[in-house]
């Protein structure tokens, strides 16, 4: 595993200890906090390949911001599925405006 965050908290999981879909609540959730307390140790991939860092302000609180790493192929598949989204949203002619945050 490449990730540091996956490979300590998956260290005494192995696939063959995970039987049938029942026993999927022996996994925990990767929480919000595991995020904020530091982003790089999930990151999988060398430094140099991250393609995009977005840090997200967590909403209705004063915690601390959630940073983001994207390699240019995530990036890819995050815009083909906004594409697919929007198509069940509006038909081909129709026009939609988008506001986002961030620069």
């Amino acid at each position: 595993m490449n990730s540091p965050f996956y490979s300590r908290w998956l260290s005494n999981f192995s696939a063959d200890s995970l039987l049938d879909l029942s026993q999927i609540d022996q996994l925990s959730f990767t929480t919000a906090a595991d995020i904020c307390a530091d982003s790089r140790q999930f990151l999988a991939l060398p430094p140099h390949e991250i393609a995009r860092i977005v840090t997200l302000q967590t909403s209705g609180t004063t915690g601390r911001s959630k940073r983001l790493l994207f390699a240019k192929e995530e990036l890819e598949h995050t815009i083909d599925f906004f594409g697919s989204g929007m198509s069940t949203l509006v038909k081909a002619g129709q026009k939609v405006l988008i506001l986002l945050p961030g620069d």
